[in-house]
């Protein structure tokens, strides 16, 4: 399940409530019956200039491992370039984040400029995608909940 593409497992109590009750439009990405990602993650980068500070994003957690964007705020800097929640981070200055000790992540975040991120998202299988069989179009839905900003001021 994504909301505005955003997996709904890598969302904390507060974002879920905030994507439900603020954000809008909001659309609502359902894979039923073990629907697996098609075609693998979409990977893009985000090259930060030597002028920019604060990122606008928080990590999940520090490698060694997986990192994913657990927030990200959509006024900052980031948003406008795609950075979304549940993105993974998977490479800083062409070096995969996996492999990188705390130290070094957090200095390449912090203080590294110009500064290359590489990110993956996953795609998830909906209704609307190519040519499907009937079949997989009552296994996958795509909806969309409103139209103009909610209270929050959010609007597409």
């Amino acid at each position: 399940v994504e909301f505005n593409g955003v997996p709904v497992h890598t969302l904390g109590d507060e974002q879920f409530v905030r994507m439900l009750t603020v954000i809008r439009p909001l659309q609502i990405t359902l894979a039923r019956g073990g629907a697996e990602a098609a075609d693998g993650p979409t990977l893009y980068q985000i090259i930060v200039g030597p002028d920019r500070g604060h990122l606008g994003f928080t990590p999940n957690k520090h490698p060694p491992g997986r990192v994913l964007v657990a927030d990200v705020n959509p006024r900052a800097w980031i948003w406008a370039q795609g950075c979304r929640i549940g993105d993974e981070i998977t490479e800083l200055n062409g070096k995969p984040v996996h492999t990188m000790s705390d130290a070094e992540f957090k200095q390449l975040l912090q203080r590294t400029r110009p500064l290359t991120i590489g990110f993956a998202r996953e795609k998830m299988l909906s209704a609307t995608q190519g040519h499907q069989s009937e079949e997989a179009d009552s296994q996958n839905s795509v909806g969309t909940v409103g139209d103009s900003a909610g209270p929050g001021g959010h609007g597409g």
